[in-house]
């Protein structure tokens, strides 16, 4: 039914549930409660054959919508907006398997996080009237401190992220994988380090390294690698970081592993003016171990770019920016894509340029995609 509903909704060890609204007329607000530890606006665990599907949700600084240990679950044509609240969380946080991200609207809530109210069209013949000749576009809401975007987690298989809008957050437009903080108190599913927990405003320059825990009995590592992702036909534009990109890049010679994805078809995306933010100067071997850009990836198997506009992202060509970038890729296939005008050249002189990688497409090692067949069973 249409109306503002002000709820923590969990969904816990069902099945085949669908909650469907009525489009942006149905409004669902995660409640913020200075008293109490802050939950998502839909929680959805231990679940299978879950729906969500038209309505609007506004979260923060939880996710709208967090999917844990389920399968099975769809979130549809609903509008996800973020309240700008510091936050580790991105608008969907999704770990599990048979999951379908599809036709959602997810960006950042206006000023004072407020919606944005519908307006009558100026008359015809006027400025911006919607009859006349090459008329702007609404303006995106940019945020400043709030993540947006959709997280999938380690250990998830069979995802597919198709035809959304994903647009103003200060992170990745879609973030690969999550951290597990081992000897901490920390819950589990933890989206990223907690020390990524940026207090300032504007934010503090980009730095995705595996961040000093502080502590020699806490280290931070991945969650787990994923399987079979598909990120297709998405619209993914003006946010902080990569337009794709993993959770973290780790140290290989303190934490011997890197964020994997088993099966990973990028295709018909567009992905620009991502990389709105400076990045940290990265120092050592880290140097070699770290990129930004459209596409940021660390190690893939069976990795398919194809019919992407990758364009105009970065903010100046003093920063290492890429229009895609992995360390170790085996399989590749990228073809028909439109890759230009990343890390674009400004006033600014060459002489302050970042050591770091920078290319169109920028892969350290690839190598040819073995396929072993079963014997034949007669």
């Amino acid at each position: 039914l249409a109306g503002i509903y002000d709820e923590n909704v969990v969904i816990d060890k069902r099945v085949a549930i669908t909650i469907h609204g009525c489009g942006k007329r149905t409004r669902v607000r995660s409640i913020v409660n200075a008293n109490a530890t802050p939950e998502p606006a839909f929680l959805i665990t231990n679940s299978t054959e879950i729906t969500l599907e038209h309505m609007a949700i506004e979260s923060g600084p939880r996710s709208a919508v967090q999917v844990g240990n389920s399968r099975h679950v769809t979130v549809q044509h609903c509008l996800l907006q973020m309240r700008e609240i510091r936050t580790i969380w991105q608008a969907i946080f999704s770990r599990g398997d048979d999951v379908l991200i599809d036709s959602n609207t997810i960006e950042i809530l206006g000023e004072k996080n407020l919606p944005p109210t519908p307006t009558v069209p100026p008359p015809a013949n006027t400025i911006g009237a919607p009859s006349g000749e090459h008329t702007p576009p609404d303006p995106v809401s940019v945020g400043s401190i709030t993540r947006g975007g959709v997280q999938i987690g380690g250990g998830s298989d069979r995802v597919r992220v198709s035809n959304n809008i994903i647009r103003g957050g200060t992170w990745n437009g879609i973030t690969l994988g999550n951290v597990n903080i081992i000897g901490s108190q920390d819950p589990a599913d933890q989206p990223d380090t907690p020390g990524s927990n940026d207090p300032c405003t504007p934010c503090k320059d980009v730095d995705l390294g595996d961040e000093d825990p502080g502590n020699p009995d806490i280290r931070i590592e991945s969650a787990g690698d994923l399987f079979d992702i598909e990120i297709v036909g998405n619209k993914i534009t003006h946010m902080g970081i990569n337009g794709i990109g993993v959770v973290r890049f780790f140290n290989v010679s303190k934490t011997p592993e890197l964020v994997g994805v088993h099966g990973l078809h990028i295709t018909d995306n567009l992905i620009s003016r991502c990389m709105r933010r400076n990045v940290a100067r990265v120092s050592g071997v880290m140097q070699f171990l770290t990129g930004y850009g459209g596409i940021s990836l660390a190690k893939v198997t069976d990795l398919r770019i194809l019919r992407n506009e990758i364009v105009n992202n970065g903010v100046s060509h003093i920063f290492p920016i890429c229009g895609v970038f992995a360390i170790f890729v085996q399989g590749l296939q990228l073809d028909d894509n439109r890759i230009i005008n990343n890390g674009p050249r400004t006033e600014a002189s060459v002489s302050n340029a970042q050591a770091g990688n920078r290319g169109g497409v920028f892969i350290w090692i690839i190598l040819r995609l073995i396929e072993i067949s079963p014997p034949n069973i007669i």
